[in-house]
């Protein structure tokens, strides 16, 4: 029987903000330890991933973090050229990323359209609220900086 799922994939637990219940807050060891996947890490998981797709010919893939755009740019060029690489002719690869929103600019929605991410913007509600619970660590709210 055809397995079929969306794989949700944690970029990393770094963040630039400081939200009030985020379980990536603090590391296992109680400090802000930076932890991203390795160039290595993601080369196994999309080999073996697209291999677990193969007989449905359909990829879907939910990245998150902490705050998935600190890997940058070049991170999800090269992680839409490893779909590329492993995925056999003809799957359909659909991926999704939920960030808050701060570090989005035109390069990024050139990138994201292009490849016809699906885009979850995090938002705590109106002003008043989202800036009382998504702080920078200096505890700034960024409801500004997310609309923007």
């Amino acid at each position: 029987m055809p397995h079929l799922g969306v794989m949700f994939k944690t970029v990393s637990t770094d963040c630039n903000l400081d939200c009030a219940y985020c379980y990536y807050r603090e590391s296992l060891e109680g400090t802000r330890v930076r932890r991203r996947i390795s160039l290595e890490m993601l080369d196994r998981f999309m080999a073996q991933y697209m291999e677990y797709v193969a007989d449905v010919g359909v990829a879907s893939i939910a990245w998150q973090g902490g705050e998935p755009t600190l890997a940058g740019l070049s991170f999800f060029e090269h992680v839409v050229a490893l779909e590329a690489h492993y995925a056999r002719p003809g799957t359909t690869i659909a991926n999704a990323l939920q960030t808050n929103g701060v570090l989005l600019d035109d390069d990024w929605g050139a990138f994201l359209k292009r490849y016809h991410f699906l885009v979850g913007v995090s938002v705590d509600g109106p002003r008043e609220i989202h800036d009382r619970l998504r702080t920078y660590k200096s505890g700034r709210g960024s409801f500004d900086h997310v609309m923007r």
